[in-house]
């Protein structure tokens, strides 16, 4: 399948504060590093970037074909952590240097790999694929920079595909779909269950070692699952929506499921049985058809659609089935609400206005009881970064994963303790270590006893200090007997010694 990419490194993680951000609390300590953006945060050694890089390169893509899409906030932080993968793979990212406004750089692999800058009112994806589809080639000015002809597939730089045969699924899924996909977005089964069988609440999750979704990231999934073939998803509602009901009637929150969907399961050309689910994470990584990500274009001179998650995708589900005419008008434009008329862009190659397509679904399956899965999770909240950087760790070291994008984990390793301690990071006699990732050039006292934690590269811990489920940022410095417990200390901080904090540091 010819497939272009477009990494999405334009969101830094402004809910992830003091990580990727400060809170209008805080203040940069003079001298302190800067936060990173959620996807060049350190992880098992790497970033969530060039594990994402690395995935696609096993996947077979060519560098040529990737392209990341910057902010102009994230730019150059972007442009400086390809230039530092390109000298050493196993890096994570230097300081921001200076950069161009549209350039390409080196990949790991020394191909091309295009950065592009996209404006301040680039508002979501839609926009950005916009801005894509609308650049020339640099050999041929003439040409547009991605071809038409070929698939789009859009990821978000914070996701993490451990599995190498992840993207090539999610890609063969596209092509198998019947009627053909317009759309294939991939899902993860994060449900999980006790030992009577009885599903194990979210809340729940976290305390169990599990992934833990937050409360919006859970979504009312409808899959229709033919006899043979891929599912097509034909519902995806949040339950938070779904909840909140109808303002101020008092009514039972409910779902309705609408008779078309009954009518997709069980008639038209792949009929199915129909499951309405909860339990499945959708990592937000798509595969859109040529027509049909070049029919964004169009919706510039009909409805604008900013958001592929919230307007495009929605637009395709509910316009599934139907003849395509009908979805998107016929060569005069007359179409239903939100029509897309195919003849304000050039050459778009719709399907037939009398054939139908669908909005396809590859699923992650769940592991087998008591067995570990591949990771697959984007980094986009605290929790799921400290979930990630175990889960890495512990994959890595047990190679649950044949041929893993996180490779060989630098620095030395505690397979018992489940830990890692970066290049010339240093421990102190007594103590213990577990279940923690240490970055480079780590200081640590004499008897600490550290549980669960990520210490960035550069952080000094004094001695006899205790540290539990808590994250320490770059360059930050701890005193003796400090005890913290499920605490995030900022870039650069100095915590005086006989500190005591739990879920909140008083700087």
């Amino acid at each position: 399948m010819d497939v272009s990419v477009a990494i999405l490194c334009y969101a830094a993680g402004s809910s992830m504060p003091p990580l990727t951000c400060l809170t209008d609390d805080d203040s940069a300590v003079a001298g302190a590093p800067s936060p990173l953006p959620k996807f060049l945060l350190p992880l098992a050694g790497r970033t969530p970037l060039a594990l994402l890089l690395e995935a696609t390169a096993k996947a077979g893509i060519p560098r040529s074909r990737v392209h990341l899409l910057c902010s102009p906030d994230t730019r150059q932080e972007v442009e400086s952590a390809v230039e530092s993968m390109a000298r050493n793979p196993n890096s994570t990212p230097p300081p921001a240097a200076a950069s161009s406004e549209t350039a390409a750089a080196s990949s790991p692999s020394s191909s091309p790999l295009h950065l592009h800058t996209l404006s301040s009112a680039c508002s979501g994806t839609a926009s950005a694929v916009r801005h894509l589809s609308s650049l020339p080639s640099p050999e041929s000015p003439s040409s547009p920079l991605v071809p038409p002809s070929h698939h789009l597939l859009v990821l978000p730089a914070d996701v993490l595909l451990e599995d190498p045969a992840t993207l090539p699924r999610l890609c063969n899924d596209h092509l198998s779909a019947d009627p053909r996909a317009a759309a294939t977005v991939l899902l993860r089964d994060v449900g999980a269950e006790d030992e009577e069988g009885r599903p194990i609440k979210e809340s729940k999750k976290g305390k169990l070692g599990l992934l833990q979704r937050e409360a919006d990231k859970i979504d009312v999934v409808g899959l229709v699952k033919p006899a043979k073939g891929v599912p097509r998803l034909v519902l995806k509602r949040s339950r938070v929506e779904i909840d909140e009901g109808e303002e101020n009637v008092g009514e039972t929150p409910k779902l309705e499921v609408p008779k078309s969907m009954l009518r997709a399961a069980l008639a038209g050309p792949s009929p199915g049985a129909l499951s309405v689910r909860t339990d499945l994470l959708d990592l937000h990584c798509f595969v859109l058809s040529p027509w049909a990500w070049r029919s964004l274009l169009a919706s510039k001179a009909c409805k604008p659609m900013d958001s592929v998650q919230s307007e495009f995708l929605p637009h395709l589900i509910a316009a599934q089935q139907a003849p395509a005419a009908e979805a998107y008008g016929d060569a005069e434009g007359d179409g239903g609400a939100g029509a897309i008329p195919p003849s304000s862009v050039e050459g778009l190659a719709l399907p037939a206005p009398a054939d139908s397509f669908c909005v396809a679904a590859s699923v992650l399956a769940r592991p087998e009881k008591g067995k570990s899965a591949a990771l697959h999770v984007r980094v986009n909240s605290v929790a799921n970064y400290a979930y990630a950087c175990r889960e890495a760790v512990a994959n890595a070291i047990r190679k649950v994963v044949p041929g893993s994008v996180i490779g060989n984990l630098p620095g030395t390793v505690n397979a018992r303790d489940n830990t890692i301690l970066g290049s010339e990071s240093k421990k102190g006699t007594g103590g213990s270590i577990k279940n923690s990732t240490i970055g480079a050039s780590v200081s640590i006292g004499a008897k600490c006893k550290i549980l669960n934690c990520i210490l960035m590269d550069g952080v000094k811990v004094g001695n006899g200090c205790i540290l539990q489920n808590s994250i320490l940022c770059k360059g930050a410095v701890l005193g003796d007997s400090v005890n913290l417990s499920d605490v995030h200390v900022p870039y650069g901080i100095e915590v005086a010694g006989g500190t005591k904090a739990k879920g909140e540091l008083d700087l």
